[in-house]
């Protein structure tokens, strides 16, 4: 898998989280609808080409390693699939996500330290 583009995914990714900061929202959606949405989103951005599992591995690896950490609000957005490229995440959730993403990449890519 092309962890490079992955990272690019990441990155819209965690744009998105922190603009929604002020939506409200009643709790954190379960992991399992993050991930759904998480999948969505990238595939509409061009990742359907790679491998169901592996994509499907590395956002289980993202999901665990950030959901206790970001708020409920970026969560149910990532739920829902709506990437907004113009939002901006909030501050704490960019960096809890991008280094989640930091870890999940070196970890599939057999670098983990």
């Amino acid at each position: 898998m092309n962890l490079r583009v992955l990272k690019g995914s990441v990155a819209v990714l965690a744009s998105i989280a922190i603009a929604f900061g002020a939506v409200g929202c009643s709790g954190k959606p379960s992991k399992d609808a993050v991930k759904a949405g998480i999948i969505k989103m990238m595939k509409e951005q061009g990742e359907s080409s790679y491998d169901d599992n592996k994509l499907n591995e590395y956002v289980v690896c993202l999901v665990d390693g950030s959901y206790d950490k970001v708020s409920a609000n970026t969560l149910q957005k990532l739920a829902d699939g709506k990437a907004d490229s113009e939002a901006s995440a909030a501050d704490e959730d960019s960096k809890v996500i991008g280094e989640a993403t930091q870890e999940c990449t070196a970890k599939l890519s057999g670098k983990e330290s």
